[in-house]
């Protein structure tokens, strides 16, 4: 987060400079991040919903 904190102070308030200006390991471990909250998101729905496994 210090790093995302860095460049949004750099780029300024803009969600898209932000994110573009990220550094390959950052984009590397913001995805990792959003794909686990997928996937967590996905299995905690398909308890509910056994018939779509």
């Amino acid at each position: 987060l210090k790093n995302l904190d860095n460049v949004y102070k750099k780029t300024g308030n803009d969600y898209i400079k932000v994110i573009t200006n990220l550094s390959e390991s950052d984009i590397k471990i913001g995805t990792s991040w959003l794909l686990n909250i997928v996937e967590n998101t996905r299995n905690a729905i398909l308890k509910y919903l056994p018939s779509f496994v």
